[in-house]
């Protein structure tokens, strides 16, 4: 690898248990990364809570190179606890920014005390048939909307209408029924819903944690 081709890593603090934690951050900088990010759980932990952040300032302290905090940032309270207990400047977010798709944008604005209105759902349901949009070529006719469904899973835990929603799309498999669900979604907020509109996505990060 060139030397000025930067190289980031990520990990978790182990696998079986986290025993390992400092010996595999350790491992990864004699590699030569420039940057790590850990996942303060196991891979036995999954992602049942807490997230062992303390863990990552002990690794903060072993290793020269930078380090970012992962795991279970669901909220702009999450994220500043995350910050106070791993002692990192920088951090990744993931499911949390599935739930809540303007999360980094809510911990900015926290950060320099913008006054920011945070996504509403008939904004979240724009982004939703976007993605929609976007990756329905990618898909079986029969499978076009499984990612929205696997998406609202996630939705719902910041948005009670993205329940109803699941409940009125999870048995349809046909692009017709889903993009009338859409349509009706988004006439009740006045919203026009254009099935030629090129799909756009935008956010400011998509990192899976």
């Amino acid at each position: 690898m060139p030397a000025d081709i930067p190289v980031s890593a990520k990990i978790r603090l182990g696998y079986e248990d986290r025993s390992s934690y400092l010996e595999n951050a350790q491992a990864v900088a004699d590699a030569g990364a420039n940057e790590l990010t850990v996942h303060a759980r196991s891979k036995a932990d999954g992602y049942k809570p807490p997230a062992y952040w303390e863990y990552i300032a002990d690794i903060r302290q072993r290793i020269a190179i930078p380090v970012v905090a992962n795991g279970e940032i669901w909220s702009v309270a999450d994220y500043h606890r995350c910050r106070e207990q791993s002692g990192c400047e920088d951090v990744m977010l993931g499911r949390g920014l599935l739930a809540c798709p303007d999360l980094a944008r809510r911990i900015k604005a926290d950060l320099t005390g913008e006054d920011y209105q945070p996504l509403t759902w008939s904004d979240i349901c724009r982004l939703l048939f976007d993605y929609y949009q976007l990756t329905r070529p990618q898909y079986l006719e029969k499978n076009c909307g499984n990612r929205i469904k696997q998406w609202l899973m996630y939705l719902r835990l910041q948005y009670p209408q993205a329940e109803l929603f699941f409940e009125r799309i999870k048995r349809e498999r046909e692009p017709a029924a889903i993009e009338q669900a859409f349509a009706e979604a988004l006439s009740q907020d006045h919203l026009e819903l254009r099935l030629d509109r090129p799909p756009a996505l935008e956010a400011d990060t998509a990192l899976v944690d």
